[in-house]
């Protein structure tokens, strides 16, 4: 859970007195390789089904799988319109603050082999799409059967609605936890998971959260920015515009560039007269390197 959710007296929460950063493990405290990569690689609005613009012409509001725990062949990742707009303003924040390189994929794009491609060498990777974690329990929307029945975790990329079976290839659509170990991500400064429950996984004694913020540091990410639960895509989408000004126009740390766009995602609903719902506010949390 995120502790800056805890609520207190009234209607505040531990968020407005306190700044929180998530340790895991002990290993979070050591210090990593220092060499930092290059430039921003986006990733946003993939066209799950290659043989339509969208998803059977559908959108979604949450980040999570549209079909709860049914056979993986069936499950159907509707199009989230407010990732393509995040993708292209934390684009712009980063390009403004330096002179790396940003390339951003989109659509048919937005496809395994392209991630996998680009990816190495990155300072900073960004992912707006549907996530997934196991384990598959009756009543979430977190995982999907024959997807989170491999112990893995995932992201939907170009291509996820037109697999003829779960995991089944190489750019199946299927970015997993497994895959991303696998790469070499050394220097990567941030990698953000803007998607439902990307910081969720296996708990086991010693070693932490396994899944994709696991698999992510084993690669060589330095920092995550994950969620613990479902994220709404517009509501998403600001959070990150406002995490990235901090970041990299204000030049904040990790720790207090994730508080201070927690606390205006908060603070907007309540000047709106909106209810301040931890679950509009307090999904994302970073883990690693807190600098």
């Amino acid at each position: 859970m995120n502790f800056a959710s805890l609520p207190e007296e009234g209607s505040r929460y531990l968020v407005d007195r306190f700044v929180f950063h998530t340790v895991s493990s002990e290993r979070d405290l050591l210090v990593r390789d220092t060499r930092r990569g290059s430039g921003l690689l986006a990733v946003g609005d993939p066209s799950f089904d290659h043989r339509a613009k969208s998803a059977s012409g559908l959108t979604g509001t949450n980040r999570a799988p549209v079909v709860v725990c049914g056979p993986a062949t069936a499950v159907t990742f509707a199009r989230l319109p407010s990732t393509r707009n995040e993708t292209a303003r934390v684009s712009r924040i980063f390009r403004a603050d330096s002179n790396e390189p940003v390339s951003s994929l989109q659509g048919d794009l937005a496809n395994e082999a392209s991630v996998k491609r680009l990816a190495a060498g990155r300072r900073v990777l960004h992912f707006a799409t549907h996530g997934f974690s196991p384990p598959c329990a009756e009543g979430s929307n977190q995982s999907v059967e024959g997807l989170a029945s491999h112990r893995l975790a995932g992201l939907a990329l170009a291509g996820a609605n037109d697999r003829a079976s779960p995991l089944g290839g190489d750019d199946d659509g299927i970015l997993t936890s497994e895959e991303v170990g696998g790469e070499d991500l050394t220097g990567v400064e941030w990698a953000v998971l803007s998607a439902c429950g990307t910081g969720l996984g296996e708990s086991r004694s010693g070693e932490g959260i396994l899944g994709l913020r696991r698999a992510f540091q084993v690669a060589g990410a330095r920092t995550l920015i994950t969620s613990l639960g479902p994220v709404e895509d517009q509501a998403t989408a600001r959070f990150m515009g406002e995490l990235y000004r901090q970041r990299f126009a204000l030049k904040a740390a990790t720790l207090d560039a994730v508080h201070a766009a927690t606390v205006r995602a908060l603070s907007d609903r309540r000047k709106k007269g909106l209810a301040p719902h931890p679950f509009f506010w307090a999904s994302f949390v970073a883990s690693g390197d807190w600098r």
